[in-house]
């Protein structure tokens, strides 16, 4: 069932990335997401209303600290520099290749330009790394990891996941809670939202590279249009990001016919739905285009954090929802 979603998504995903807004030369517009304490007694409520009304939200109240803090966030965050300052030849001794036998996880390196697709009209200026969504067990692929990495950054970046795991399965139980009592999801699918995928969830770890003075490591064609992340959707039920909060950002969601640009809020996670929500609940919540790009003005590096949480493996979808979301 999940393999037929995958493959459905995939074919609308191909004609968002072709059909997708173009750049502009202009700073785009900030777009003020709404702010959702966890530690608020309504925040199930507040995540809710944000989804339907904006697609996303800001979440406080994680205990996670931020990018420059001392905490979950940040010690990943500063194991990441380290990681990606590697050798090249370090980095690429983990290239990541297909899905390991017997499960759907690519595990390990991509490097710079590898997820651009047609890479002579658009190069993704980026190397990320690939690792298990939060449980590591028998059933789940395992991480990999660069012989010069230390023991302590291996531990940093293992307990991430982890952490955004238990977020994101607290998040989805109470939105799966609020919207079966709203009637926006039925039981069955609030309780496939609820129970998670284990071993379908991913956290990436992406490290943008500015597009100058060398066209992104000297790697991009020259009439390439140089970007960050193509415009694209996510196909699970949520996705949780961790940027750095200096600069820009990167990060846009195409919002009211334009892309607007999510700035970095200190100690907060942006949350958006993704696409298997969207198709579920026949439309009422969406999954917003988003893309990343260098924000103008700046020619810096980036490191964010991705994870991308998922239903249960078990979870229909059925023509009649994806026929109403459209």
């Amino acid at each position: 069932m999940m393999e037929r979603f995958m493959t459905g998504v995939m074919n609308v995903l191909v004609v968002v990335l072709i059909l997708g807004p173009t750049s502009s030369a202009n700073a785009p517009e900030e777009l003020h997401l709404r702010v959702v304490d966890l530690a608020s007694p309504s925040w199930a409520k507040d995540a809710l209303d944000a989804l339907v009304d904006d697609a996303a939200f800001l979440l406080t109240g994680h205990e996670l600290g931020g990018s420059d803090s001392k905490g979950t966030v940040g010690a990943a965050f500063a194991a990441a520099s380290r990681l990606f300052a590697l050798p090249e030849a370090s980095k690429k001794e983990i290239v990541a290749g297909p899905p390991l036998p017997g499960t759907s996880a690519v595990r390990g390196y991509l490097g710079v330009g590898a997820e651009s697709g047609t890479r002579t009209s658009r190069f993704e200026c980026k190397e990320s790394l690939s690792l298990a969504g939060g449980s590591i067990s028998a059933n789940v692929a395992p991480n990999r990891w660069p012989q010069e990495l230390n023991a302590e950054d291996v531990a940093s970046l293992e307990a991430l996941p982890q952490a955004l795991r238990a977020i994101a399965v607290r998040l989805a139980e109470g939105l799966a809670k609020e919207a079966k009592m709203r009637g926006l999801l039925t039981l069955e699918d609030s309780a496939d939202c609820a129970n998670g995928g284990d071993g379908l969830e991913v956290l990436r770890v992406f490290h943008y590279l500015p597009y100058e003075p060398d066209r992104c490591s000297g790697r991009a064609p020259a009439d390439a249009e140089l970007v960050w992340s193509s415009d694209h959707t996510d196909w699970g039920s949520l996705t949780l990001i961790a940027q750095a909060e200096t600069g820009g950002g990167g990060l846009q969601i195409f919002n009211d016919g334009a892309y607007k640009a999510v700035l970095p809020h200190n100690d907060s996670l942006i949350i958006n739905g993704g696409d298997w929500l969207e198709l579920v609940s026949r439309g009422r919540f969406r999954s917003p285009l988003h893309r990343v790009r260098q924000p103008l003005g700046e020619n810096l590096e980036r490191t964010a954090f991705v994870y991308f949480h998922y239903p249960a493996q078990s979870a229909p979808l059925r023509p009649g929802e994806v026929a109403a979301a459209m």
